[in-house]
């Protein structure tokens, strides 16, 4: 069964974070944006990259996501606080997702181990946001 999401009114206001914390925020998601992508793209120098696709396309949408919450977060046009929340959320499930896959073969592959790191990181950023858009 797959969960609901309660999507509340558009009544809530909020404050963004300072510039540098939206700056220094983007940092870490850009790190972390290139060390899953490094992390996929590593999987073709295995003899059979096939038989990891699924983990491939795990970080690749890893990376997608990350991209995007950075480019929301940047823009500073005032954006939507629920839409912005869902965006962090999102990004939360996807680092996770990405997390759990390298963490489990960070002692065979820099890269998964990087990616690991990586990810640590941009989750404890997304956690943090999210906790100042708290209305």
């Amino acid at each position: 069964m797959n969960p609901t999401i309660d999507i509340p009114d558009h009544t809530t206001t909020f404050a963004l974070p300072n510039r540098d914390t939206l700056v220094t925020a983007a940092a870490v998601l850009q790190h972390c944006e290139e060390a899953v992508t490094g992390c996929a793209s590593a999987v073709f120098d295995e003899p059979e990259p096939i038989e990891q696709l699924s983990e491939v396309c795990r970080d690749m949408d890893c990376a997608d996501v990350l991209a995007v919450t950075r480019r929301v977060l940047t823009r500073r046009t005032d954006p939507d606080p629920d839409l912005l929340r869902a965006q962090l959320a999102a990004c939360l499930v996807a680092l996770r997702l990405s997390h759990e896959l390298c963490s489990s073969h960070a002692e065979e592959y820099p890269q998964a181990r990087t990616c690991s790191n990586a990810t640590v990181r941009g989750i404890e950023v997304c956690r943090r946001l999210l906790g100042e858009l708290r209305p």
